[in-house]
């Protein structure tokens, strides 16, 4: 398993999500890519939270 280290000034925004995804993938997923594939994109980072 990898680690990804994130500063602690880097927070959600309109092109940065973090997700859960305990269990399996979260309903809001497809929110979030929907809205980000509407705009500028985005990343989504899974097993995450802000």
């Amino acid at each position: 398993m990898e680690k990804l280290i994130i500063d602690s000034i880097t927070r959600e925004n309109n092109q940065l999500e973090f997700k859960k995804a305990k269990g399996g993938l979260p309903n809001s997923f497809f929110e979030t890519y929907s809205s980000f594939s509407n705009t500028k994109g985005g990343l989504i980072y899974l097993g995450l939270n802000e």
